[in-house]
């Protein structure tokens, strides 16, 4: 945590506005680089604020969220954030995020959030964001997610999913409860995927279906 880290399972921390900005957090040795901003292994409640040019060398742009950790972002906004994984926001956790706004946001895997557990994703913006490879917008290690009324717009990948890539598979078996619903109100506009042999445009998901 660049800035923050709530180092224990009974932590909480609740961010309701300010600006975080160009701080990071950087591995050292085998440890570190996760969470430019926050690092969280407990409760972390965002309710407004501003993250704009912070990095992590591991994982989490901005913000990093641990195993057992609880969270809701809500009312926010997250610009040119990168990191390895998770460009803003990387979450192990199921993850809530309501009317926030992510632009420019960079990684290699899911350029603006990485899900590990997926999440619920709601009325929110996603717009010009990168993927060094796979997810341009999200990527989504477990396919559980919901997203409804949002915009995906402009995001890109190298190989997979130029807005959303979501992974159904664990051991080479398709997981039973493995199931994305994107409601009727969400747009994808201009997304893509750059190298030859690359799928998915808007939306990458396996397996086939």
């Amino acid at each position: 945590g660049g800035v923050i880290c709530g180092n224990d399972d009974n932590t909480i921390i609740n961010i309701m506005g300010g600006s975080f900005i160009n701080n990071s957090s950087t591995k050292q040795g085998s440890a570190g680089g996760f969470g430019g901003v926050i690092a969280s292994f407990g409760t972390l409640n965002i309710t407004g604020g501003s993250f704009e040019g912070n990095s992590a060398t591991n994982k989490g742009g901005a913000i990093w969220l641990s195993r057992n950790a609880k969270s809701q972002i809500s009312n926010a906004s997250f610009l040119n954030n990168q990191a390895d994984i998770g460009g803003a926001i990387s979450a192990s956790c199921r993850l809530n995020i309501s009317q926030c706004k992510l632009d420019q946001n960079k990684a290699n895997w899911g350029g603006a959030v990485y899900l590990d557990l997926g999440g619920d994703i709601e009325q929110s913006i996603f717009n010009n964001n990168e993927a060094g490879k796979s997810g341009g917008a999200i990527y989504s290690a477990d396919a559980v997610a919901t997203i409804k009324n949002c915009n995906f717009s402009a995001n890109s990948a190298l190989t997979k999913g130029g807005a959303l890539y979501f992974n159904g598979v664990d051991k080479g078996k398709i997981k039973p409860d493995s199931k994305v619903d994107i409601s009727t109100n969400t747009c994808f506009k201009g997304n893509s995927v750059t190298s030859e042999s690359s799928e998915g445009g808007a939306i990458f998901y396996t397996p086939y279906i």
